[in-house]
């Protein structure tokens, strides 16, 4: 019998685990110190394994199910849950690490070689002074047209129009770097 929300709900830890099971696998994980998780047991290459989508609460009964429907299609199609996770964790944390700033910095290392110290001095201040405050923080993937135009209003703002026009020649060259 599928399980009701007003059940998950009422279930109390009794000192041991306990497991109530909704329809195709999907199962409410109790246990003794009282967390409740939802898994899914499933079989992938002649393997048991366990797929966990949330804290009930948090992840209601109809969010488990759906988060279960995705990992039965991907079974269907041949597809371990368990991997296409992993990657996307992975993809997640890899986008994250990749701020703007962050290649700011390695391209203007980079261009050190190239230029006296006062100049790669006076672009790195430009950089810190103008541009990361407002989207050094941003995956650089994330960062649209509306935000680079938004800090370079902001320079110009001041009446600092060829700061603004350097700046966004220099972060037109950090995006070229980071898009190939």
């Amino acid at each position: 019998m599928p399980l009701t929300d007003s059940r998950c709900r009422n279930i109390k830890p009794n000192g041991k685990i306990q497991k109530l099971s909704d329809a195709g696998g999907l199962y409410l994980f109790i246990s003794p110190n009282g967390q409740t998780l939802w898994r899914m047991n499933y079989r992938y290459a002649n393997k048991q394994k366990t797929l966990s989508f949330g804290a009930y609460p948090i992840t209601s009964l109809a969010d488990a199910r759906m988060k279960r429907d995705e990992a039965k299609r991907n079974l269907t199609e041949g597809r371990d849950p368990a991997l296409i996770r992993k990657a996307e964790k992975a993809n997640i944390l890899e986008k994250s690490e990749n701020t703007f700033e962050k290649i700011a910095r390695e391209w203007h290392e980079k261009q050190k070689k190239h230029l006296s110290a006062d100049y790669w001095q006076n672009k790195l201040h430009r950089l810190v002074c103008d541009v990361f405050p407002k989207i050094g923080g941003y995956p650089i993937e994330d960062i649209k047209p509306a935000h680079l135009l938004s800090v370079m209003q902001a320079v110009e703002s001041r009446g600092a129009h060829e700061i603004a026009r350097r700046n966004l020649q220099v972060c037109s060259q950090i995006f070229r770097v980071a898009f190939g």
